[in-house]
């Protein structure tokens, strides 16, 4: 990537630049890029590239407004829902009959981050509606029945686990 490095003087920085490495800080740490990768791509040191990345979020932010939270939030949410419905059946073995220890770990995972969403430990209250907590809270239960079932089901072969 041509970017203009920062340089050693702001003075002599042009504006255009930096809207242009807050552009692409952006863009990367949206890509999942590491604060090293972000330094890379802008030729400057890892903590000017979260300091340019703090900016471009925080401009982010005041350019969103609330509805596109919620959108965004809903969004996320139906993703997480949907990677559920399709690990929850491999982790209680609905198809084989075995429940899969991995499976179940990507579950617990999904329900941990829709809990984050659901129900936030600090900041802004959400409103949650009864069913929504049984819901989610019965998912783990069903979870957990499942590991159970898989150390259950362990069969000692020549006095060791097989």
């Amino acid at each position: 990537m041509n970017i203009p490095s920062k340089g050693r003087n702001r003075r002599y920085q042009k504006p255009e630049w930096s809207a242009e490495r807050e552009r692409v800080a952006l863009e990367l740490v949206i890509a999942g890029a590491s604060y090293k990768m972000i330094a890379e791509a802008l030729d400057c040191t890892e903590g000017a590239a979260w300091r340019i990345t703090k900016r471009a979020l925080e401009k982010r932010a005041k350019d969103i407004d609330s509805g596109t939270v919620e959108a965004a939030r809903a969004l996320f949410v139906s993703r997480l829902e949907l990677l559920f419905s399709k690990w929850m059946p491999l982790a209680t073995g609905e198809f084989t009959g075995i429940p899969d220890k991995d499976a179940a770990d990507q579950v617990l995972k999904i329900l941990d981050r829709l809990a984050r969403f659901l129900i936030p430990s600090s900041g802004p209250t959400v409103e949650l509606n009864q069913t929504t907590i049984v819901t989610v809270e019965s998912m783990r239960d069903q979870v957990m029945r499942s590991l159970d079932e898989v150390a259950a089901r362990q069969e000692i072969i020549d006095g060791t686990l097989a």
